[in-house]
């Protein structure tokens, strides 16, 4: 297998503003999950009721990954 195919899989965590967990426009943690595993990320895990998420994702290469300047 070349370099160029390895995937790599890196953890990663959301820190989401604005998400309501109680009062109006309630987004429930296992809604956020489902969300998260839904657009492709793996081991999904919300923390608390803080809208606070960690997840792993696939990566082509380190060359790809978009840091924390994006």
């Amino acid at each position: 297998m070349s370099q160029s195919s390895t995937r790599l899989m890196t953890r990663h965590a959301a820190f989401m503003r604005g998400i309501n967990v109680g009062g109006h426009k309630k987004v429930p943690m296992a809604a956020l999950k489902e969300v998260m595993e839904s657009a492709g990320f793996q081991d999904v895990k919300t923390i608390l009721a803080s809208g606070n998420v960690l997840f792993s994702a696939k990566l082509e290469d380190d060359s790809k990954d978009p840091g924390m300047g994006c």
